[in-house]
């Protein structure tokens, strides 16, 4: 049996889980030090604002990108639940891994079952002016 839960109840031991949730930052793939492991880091949030990264790898990037945009709303089950690296800034106690096994669905405008994710008030958003005595082409 499957559960509906939120990211603080999901851990490493919880199994055959689902959270519905919102992508609130996607920056671009990168590169591993050592250069052999290409990896993106997205962060997504629920209905009582908790954040988790959630980490792809190689493939896993291209075989979700089309489906992964910011600000809309997903249904992710069954990813791996990790400890996040040391080096990292976590968001959260675990982070999520998407791999083969994992399902990421669409919350589409039109279910009336299981609606969107209301945007937050806590995104952040940046207001870009010129200073003084700059000018415009």
């Amino acid at each position: 049996m499957e559960y509906r839960l939120t990211i603080d109840k999901i851990t490493p031991q919880t199994k055959e889980w689902t959270s519905k949730v919102q992508l609130i930052e996607k920056p671009r793939p990168r590169k591993s030090k050592d250069g052999k492991t290409r990896f993106q880091i997205v962060v997504v949030q629920n209905e009582n604002e908790d954040k988790v990264a959630v980490v792809l790898y190689g493939e896993d990037i291209e075989k979700d990108a089309h489906k992964l945009t910011s600000f809309s709303t997903y249904l992710i089950s069954t990813a791996k639940v990790r400890i996040p690296l040391p080096y990292r800034v976590p968001t959260n106690h675990f982070e999520w891994v998407i791999y083969r096994f994992t399902v990421v669905e669409e919350v589409k405008d039109d279910n009336i079952q299981d609606p969107l994710l209301p945007l937050s008030d806590k995104v952040e958003h940046y207001t870009f002016c010129l200073s003084a005595g700059a000018t415009t082409k």
